[in-house]
């Protein structure tokens, strides 16, 4: 099942998602859902679906609203000498650019859209490897010493990629 093409939903009421889910579902697609734009922005960034379906409403409320975007909702991540930018999937420390698999590159982006926050390793393969793959720890123990090393001063003594003793991982980002 993890072939299956995957599709992104996007739609602020709740028994559309389900229903639309259910019937994707049945047909044998990875369906992931998202009842905000934003949040819809962030999962089609971390897990590049193969196609995405957009309640056209959402897109109507985007435009009215889009004069008055802030500057926190910028698609770059600051991590002290490491910058992440989401939009153009490019990773650069100080100006180098660092070549990540995109595997790594898929892990990076779903830490870094939420910075900040404990992510469980449940979650984090999900979102990145598929629910097929969600016991996978040993998947991500590789990828995150992989990404450490590529990233980080010292791979030994983390500063951004944080461990979550029996929980997941931290990413930490400039504020």
């Amino acid at each position: 099942m993890t072939n299956a093409p995957h599709i992104l939903v996007i739609d602020d009421e709740p028994q559309i998602l389900r229903a639309i889910r259910t019937i994707l579902t049945e047909k044998g697609f990875r369906v992931t859902t998202a009842s905000r734009g934003e949040e819809g922005l962030t999962l089609a960034a971390t897990n590049e679906p193969d196609l995405i379906i957009l309640d056209l409403g959402l897109v109507r409320v985007a435009l009215r609203h889009s004069g008055r975007a802030s500057e926190s909702q910028s698609k770059v991540v600051k991590a002290g000498p490491i910058t992440i930018d989401l939009v153009w999937h490019l990773v650069k420390r100080g100006e180098e650019e660092i070549k990540l698999t995109a595997t790594e590159y898929k892990l990076l982006a779903y830490l870094a859209s939420n910075h900040g926050r404990v992510l469980t390793h449940q979650s984090i393969l999900t979102n990145v490897w598929g629910a097929a793959d969600a016991d996978h720890t040993e998947y991500l123990r590789v990828y995150m010493r992989q990404l450490r090393k590529k990233l980080e001063d010292d791979p030994e003594s983390p500063q951004y990629i944080l461990t979550e003793p029996g929980i997941g991982y931290r990413f930490i980002a400039d504020e």
